[in-house]
C-alpha cells in the first residue's frame, strides 16, 4: 500500500487540480456553441476586453495549463517522496499545484461562460468579478491541499554524513557545475520570448510596454550569465562557490562548518526549481538534480550546492573543518 504521505500528495497535488481542469473543460465545451467568435481573451487595466481570439484556442490553452501544470509539478516532486524524502517543500508543491491550477482554470472558464449569448465579445462584462472568484477558489483549494497532507518532519532519505578525507593525500578540491539542460532551456526560452515581445512592443510604438519588457529581458540575460555555471572549491579557507561571471559569490569559512554531508537533490521537489534557491532551513545553488554537498552552518541555515564528485569535496571539507576546530 502506498505511503500515506505519497497518497495524500497525489490526491492534493494531482487528483484535485486535474478534476478541476476536467470540469472546467467540460463547461467550456458545453458553452462553445453559444460563444461569439472571436471571444474576448484579454482585459485591460480598466477591466474591459481589449484582446480577442478564437474560442477554440481558449479551450486548448485551458487544457494545456490545467492538465500540464499539475502533471509537471506533481510529477517532479513524486520521485523524492517515493524514495523517503519529507518536509514542508513537498506539501507546498502540492498546494501550489492545486491553488494555481484552480485559479487559472476557474478564471478562464468563468470568462468564457460570461460571454455566452453575446453577439459581440466587446460587450463582455469587466474581468473583476471572475478574477475575484478565481482568486478565492485558488486560495481555498491551495489551503485545503496544504491541510490534507501530513505535517511530516523534514527528512531526506539520501542524506549521509561525509567521512573525513586523508589530508596527507589532498588539501584542495575544485569542480565546475553547469546548469542542467532543462534549466538552461527554460531560462533561454523565457529570455527569447521576452525579447521577442520587446521587439513587438517597440514596432507597435507601445513605449511603456517596451520599457518594461526591455528591462525584463535585460534582467533575464543577466540572470542567465550569472547562474549558468559556477566554480566550486574546497581548501583551507573553506567552501567557495563563485559564478563564472564573477558574481554571485558565496563562501562558508571553516569556523562556520558544523557538519558536512552528501545528498541527492530533486530541484523541483525540494527547492521548487533551479538556480539560487531558499526553502526553510536551507539555501544554496541548485543547478541540476543529483549529488550535492550539504553544509550545516553555525547559527544559520544549511548551505547546499549540487556538483559532480560531491562526496570527494564533502570529505575534504569535513576533514579540514575538523582540523580547524581541533586547532
Amino acid at each position: 500500500m502506498p505511503d500515506p504521505a505519497v497518497r495524500r500528495f497525489l490526491l492534493a497535488g494531482a487528483a484535485v487540480p486535474l478534476a478541476v481542469s476536467v470540469v472546467g473543460l467540460g463547461l467550456q465545451a458545453w458553452a462553445l456553441p453559444d460563444l461569439p467568435d472571436p471571444v474576448a481573451r484579454h482585459w485591460g487595466f480598466d477591466g474591459h476586453p481589449d484582446g480577442f481570439g478564437s474560442p477554440t484556442t481558449s479551450v486548448v490553452l485551458t487544457a494545456v495549463i490545467g492538465l500540464g501544470l499539475p502533471a509537471l509539478l506533481a510529477g517532479s516532486a513524486l520521485p523524492g517522496l517515493r524514495r523517503g524524502d519529507r518536509g514542508a517543500s513537498y506539501r507546498f508543491m502540492a498546494a501550489v499545484s492545486a491553488g494555481t491550477t484552480t485559479f487559472l482554470v476557474v478564471l478562464m472558464t468563468a470568462l468564457l461562460l460570461a460571454q455566452r449569448g453575446l453577439a459581440d465579445a466587446a460587450e463582455a462584462d469587466t474581468v473583476f468579478l471572475p478574477l475575484g472568484l478565481a482568486a478565492l477558489a485558488g486560495v481555498a483549494l491551495g489551503w485545503v491541499a496544504w491541510r490534507v497532507q501530513p505535517a511530516a518532519p523534514e527528512r531526506r532519505a539520501t542524506w549521509r554524513p561525509a567521512l573525513p578525507a586523508d589530508l596527507d593525500a589532498q588539501t584542495s578540491w575544485s569542480h565546475e557545475v553547469v546548469a542542467s539542460p532543462v534549466a538552461l532551456a527554460l531560462l533561454v526560452a523565457g529570455t527569447l520570448a521576452t525579447a521577442g515581445l520587446t521587439v513587438g512592443a517597440w514596432l507597435f510604438a507601445d513605449r511603456e510596454a517596451t520599457w518594461v519588457l526591455g528591462a525584463t529581458t535585460l534582467l533575464l540575460v543577466t540572470a542567465l550569465a550569472a547562474t549558468a555555471a559556477f566554480h566550486v572549491r574546497v581548501d583551507a579557507e573553506g567552501l567557495s562557490v563563485r559564478s563564472v561571471a564573477g558574481v554571485p559569490w558565496f563562501h562558508v569559512p571553516l569556523e562556520d562548518v558544523e557538519e558536512v554531508g552528501v545528498a541527492r537533490i530533486n530541484p523541483v521537489g525540494e527547492f521548487g526549481g533551479w538556480g539560487l534557491r531558499w526553502v526553510p532551513g536551507r539555501f544554496g545553488l541548485v543547478l541540476r538534480a543529483g549529488e550535492a554537498i550539504v553544509v550545516s552552518r553555525r547559527g544559520r541555515s544549511q548551505f547546499v550546492v549540487t556538483v559532480d564528485d560531491a562526496e570527494t569535496g564533502a570529505a575534504l571539507l569535513a576533514a579540514l573543518a575538523a582540523q580547524h576546530h581541533e586547532a
